[in-house]
This record gives C-alpha cells, sequence and structure tokens, in this order.
C-alpha cells in the first residue's frame, strides 16, 4: 500500500512538472513590476492575452496559446490577464472584446488582429508585430483611476445580477446599502419636522430688584 501511495506521488509529480504552462500569469499587481511596459526596460517583450473565463473564443485559443510559451521560451514571454479579475488593466489597455492580443516592445503597443493559428502567432511575435502600427502605452493609472475602475465593476456586477434575479446577492446589497443611507439621510432633514421653539423667557430679575430698593 506504501509502495503505491508513493508511486503515485511520483507519477502526480511528473505530471505536474510535464504539464507546468509557461504562460506567465499578469494581475493589477505584478503587471508593471513584470513586464515594465511603460518604461520599455529590459524585462523583454511581450506577447498578453486579455481574456475572460466565460469566453468561448479564449478557452479554445488557450492551448494555441500554451503551445506558443512552449516555443517562444527565452525570447518572448508569453503571458495572459484575466480581465473581469483585474478591472483596472482592461480599463488601462481599453480592452473592448475577448480575447485581446497586445504585444509590448520598447515601450510601444501593437495589437494583433489576423488568424490565430500557432504559426501566424509565433511569425507576428518574432518580427512581424513590426509592419503593424505602434501606439504607445497607456500610463499606470492614478488612485483615481482605480477607485472609479472598481466602483464601475461593483456597479456592473450588481446589475449583472440584478436581471438575473439575484436580488439579494452581496454585489446587490453592497449596491443598495449607500442609496438606503442617502435616502435616509434626505428624509431626516428635509421630511422630519424641527421641534417647535420654545418661546424666549424674559430675564426680569435686575428690574424687580431694582424696583424693592426704590
Amino acid at each position: 500500500m506504501a509502495r503505491l501511495w508513493m508511486l503515485s506521488a511520483v507519477l502526480a509529480a511528473v505530471a505536474g512538472v510535464a504539464f507546468a504552462s509557461e504562460v506567465v500569469q499578469l494581475t493589477a499587481d505584478n503587471f508593471e513590476h513584470d513586464t515594465q511596459v511603460a518604461t520599455g526596460s529590459t524585462t523583454g517583450n511581450w506577447f498578453v492575452m486579455f481574456h475572460a473565463p466565460w469566453c468561448g473564443h479564449c478557452k479554445r485559443l488557450k492551448p494555441t496559446w500554451e503551445e506558443l510559451a512552449e516555443e517562444l521560451k527565452g525570447e518572448v514571454n508569453v503571458a495572459s490577464v484575466d480581465v473581469p479579475a483585474n478591472r483596472a488593466l482592461g480599463s488601462r489597455f481599453r480592452i473592448k472584446g475577448f480575447p485581446t492580443l497586445l504585444y509590448f516592445s520598447h515601450g510601444k503597443m501593437y495589437k494583433f488582429s489576423g488568424s490565430r493559428k500557432l504559426e501566424t502567432l509565433k511569425d507576428y511575435a518574432l518580427g512581424g508585430f513590426k509592419k503593424m502600427e505602434a501606439e504607445p502605452v497607456p500610463s499606470t493609472p492614478s488612485m483615481f483611476d482605480e477607485v472609479r475602475e472598481t466602483v464601475t465593476g461593483v456597479v456592473d456586477d450588481a446589475l449583472r445580477d440584478i436581471k438575473k434575479g439575484k436580488y439579494t446577492s452581496p454585489r446587490v446589497l453592497i449596491l443598495a446599502l449607500p442609496i438606503v443611507f442617502l435616502l435616509f439621510t434626505f428624509i431626516v432633514i428635509f421630511a422630519v419636522p424641527a421641534p417647535p421653539r420654545r418661546p424666549a423667557v424674559a430675564a426680569t430679575g435686575t428690574a424687580e430688584g431694582k424696583s424693592d430698593e426704590e
């Protein structure tokens, strides 16, 4: 039994090594640090797939993307970004559809268009991108941009839940709380009548004192 367990563990370890992905997973936290695309520094060229988990085209491209990363290992960094989980990056690079393939080289950005076959992608990554029009890499978002993107994401998710009839989902409740608070504040300020003022009491002590002395 112990030998069988050890054999299973060895096979699992070998399988893990064999199927280890060469695709770099980028997030809002590590994107600029790892790629340095805004400065065009020394981390090399990057070919990045911006995708969504529910996107059928993205799922079909994934095996090719994995194979591309294997073939370009040591020459071009192949990466992916889950846009719904990293909305700030989607906003920064103006991602409107999935998958969107962007190539970054020396502070410039190139948008891939064409066949998504392995050889086509490989030729593009190894120099074909130079035939395309380059765009400047958008600057890193400010704190205000990140907050705005977070709020926009919460609102979008809540509206999506409302359309699906999920009125009590956490995202809907998060959206509803500030609205309820504002309504309550409005009612307190404008709808609740103010308590009546007490009439001012005249100070007569001094006058009476003077009258006694007289």
